[in-house]
């Protein structure tokens, strides 16, 4: 496969993990000597400016892909991180890639707020006169 080609099914497994339930981002996979490299050979003019955070790399004829994912902590980070690669599995091959590896990798677990209890409506500032109705319905007694 080409490097342009590598780069669509980059983009295409990007897409596809934003998209599942419970993934809240996807951020830059792979160790940080690859990034290294990668961005030296960037510089060096060997690839392109452009990058996914989805890392792939070939092993003769089969793929290796690398995914960083953001959970939501009401999904679960074991089954996001399992729909996850079964996923980017689907992908690889519905384009008839072998696949050499899948690597998650949960960097991140965003905490859903608890449901905030509504509050009382504030009473009514009391004006203190006889037969006034407080609070609860009770009615003031005259002094």
């Amino acid at each position: 496969m080409s490097s342009a080609e590598d780069f669509d099914l980059a983009v295409e497994i990007e897409a596809t993990v934003r998209a599942l339930p419970g993934v809240t981002g996807v951020f830059q996979a792979g160790l940080t000597m690859t990034r290294v490299v990668e961005v030296g050979a960037r510089l060096l003019g060997l690839r392109d400016g452009a990058a996914t955070l989805v890392v792939l790399e070939r092993e003769s004829d089969a793929v290796r892909v690398s995914v960083a994912i953001g959970v939501d902590s009401s999904a679960g980070a074991v089954d996001t991180a399992r729909r996850t690669h079964a996923a980017v599995e689907a992908v690889l091959r519905a384009r008839a890639d072998t696949v050499a590896g899948i690597q998650v990798t949960v960097v991140h677990i965003e905490e859903t707020a608890p449901a905030r209890p509504s509050l009382p409506e504030p009473a009514p500032p009391s004006t203190g006169l006889p037969g006034e109705v407080l609070p609860g319905g009770i009615l003031s007694e005259p002094v």
